[in-house]
Order: C-alpha cells, then sequence, then structure tokens
C-alpha cells in the first residue's frame, strides 16, 4: 500500500540496497521533536560535506535521513489536528491570523455534486519559514523558504446501516482512491508518500520541497478522483515558523 519504505513501528527506512535507520543516522530518538531532528541535521551535514573534506555519499544519506524525519513529524501532526476536528471534518472559513499567531487556514476546491460517501478531504499543509523582508519571497530559492509542504488525505467510510450492512458506494470509493493514491508519487514526483488503510478508513500523505508543487500535485489529483467518480472536499493550512528558530 505505501511507497514509502517502513519499518517495524512508526519509523520509516531509507531503501539503498539495504535498509538504513533514519533516526540512526541522525542519532535521534523515534519521538525526537522537529528541532531536534534539525540541529542533528546540522551537525551531520557540517562532518560529511563534500566542501569540508566529507564523503558525499554519506552526506546524501544524511539529507535523506533529514527529509524523512522532518516530513514525518509534520505528518504527525497533520493527522492530530485530524483526528481533533473529525466531527467537523469540513475546512474551517478563511481566517487571517493575528499579530503573532503562525497559522493560516483557508478554505479551497469542493465538489458539491459528489456524494458523502465518494468525497475525499485533502488538506494542503505548507510548512515555512518566517520572512523577514518582503523581498525574501523574489530574492530566496523556494527550497530555503519552505520546510515541507504535504499533500494530506482522509477518507472515511460511512456507518453501517440499522441492520450493519455496509453502504454500497463505500467498497467501490476505497478502491478507486487506494488506486489512484498508488499512481500519484511517481506521477507528481513526490519526496516521500505514506498510506494506510484499515477498517473504515484511508489515509495517506505525500510530500514536496515547495508550495508549488504541492498545489500542481493536487490538481492532478484532484482530476484523477474525478475522472473515477471520487469528489474533493480542500482547504490549505500554513504554519509559520519564526526565522529565529531555525
Amino acid at each position: 500500500m505505501s511507497s514509502a519504505h517502513q519499518r517495524a513501528g512508526n519509523s520509516p527506512a531509507i531503501a539503498y540496497g539495504f535498509e538504513i535507520d533514519p533516526s540512526g543516522i541522525l542519532g535521534v530518538s523515534n519521538n525526537a521533536s522537529l528541532q531536534d531532528i534539525r540541529d542533528a541535521y546540522r551537525l551531520k551535514a557540517r562532518k560529511h560535506h563534500p566542501d569540508h573534506g566529507g564523503d558525499e555519499w554519506a552526506f546524501r544519506i544524511v539529507a535523506r535521513a533529514y527529509e524523512i524525519l522532518s516530513t514525518a513529524r509534520v505528518a504527525g501532526r497533520v493527522v492530530q489536528e485530524a483526528q481533533k476536528s473529525s466531527e467537523s471534518a469540513r475546512p474551517a472559513p478563511f481566517r487571517k491570523p493575528a499579530p503573532g499567531d503562525s497559522e493560516w487556514l483557508r478554505p479551497g476546491r469542493r465538489d458539491p455534486w459528489i456524494e458523502p460517501p465518494r468525497l475525499v478531504d485533502v488538506e494542503i499543509l505548507s510548512l515555512r519559514f518566517e520572512m523577514a523582508d518582503p523581498t525574501d519571497l523574489l530574492l530566496m530559492p523556494a527550497s530555503e523558504r519552505n520546510l515541507s509542504c504535504c499533500l494530506s488525505l482522509t477518507w472515511t467510510a460511512p456507518p453501517p446501516g440499522p441492520w450493519g450492512e455496509q453502504h454500497p458506494d463505500a467498497p467501490l470509493a476505497r478502491k478507486l482512491l487506494t488506486d489512484t493514491f498508488e499512481a500519484l508519487p511517481a506521477r507528481t514526483h513526490a519526496t516521500s508518500s505514506w498510506s494506510h488503510s484499515e477498517g473504515p478508513k484511508f489515509e495517506g500523505w505525500l510530500s514536496y520541497p515547495t508550495s508549488t508543487r504541492a498545489h500542481e500535485a493536487f490538481r492532478i489529483l484532484h482530476e484523477d478522483l474525478n475522472g473515477c467518480g471520487l469528489g474533493v472536499n480542500q482547504w490549505t493550512r500554513e504554519l509559520i515558523i519564526p526565522r529565529g528558530g531555525r
């Protein structure tokens, strides 16, 4: 189901003909915070960077470990927030943050002609650094402005009927969503991906290096879902990290 390699438990692994534990590469625990992961990456990157006499292959492994772990932490937050809002899974109205607030939330696309059993919730989550100067938008590469951009999908089957029968649309909707998702990492050039389907629920995410790539991936996903009779309920969330915390 998943296009990302997974170790036992919840720790993703890197495969280079053999599995490498990203947490072991960076020397952090499985429950390390995003800041702990970032600090460990800086130390390892300085040690192995080719410009400082390090080994290029080792540096690439370190960079890949950082990418996987930081993306997993972002995805974890997405899942936590989705669980908190499970009773009202529809996107909140546009909310502009107050001074000092670090989150933007805005509604996006929704296919009103699609019945709820065939509707997939999609959140585009961008985790980016605060810009000290507006000119940073033009002068700074997108890879420096964004820490991670994630496309998160959630679908839940309708509850059983009065006699315990499953909704007739649910099995087909799950299969169509699963098949569509499995093709997305290659079609959209995702940097990493994960999916899980158990019981009445499907969850999955894909990560991209920039917000532009994530929105283009959503466009492709939306077209593919509509093409097989499914729809989307999409919103966008931006989490802004102060530069001082980098």
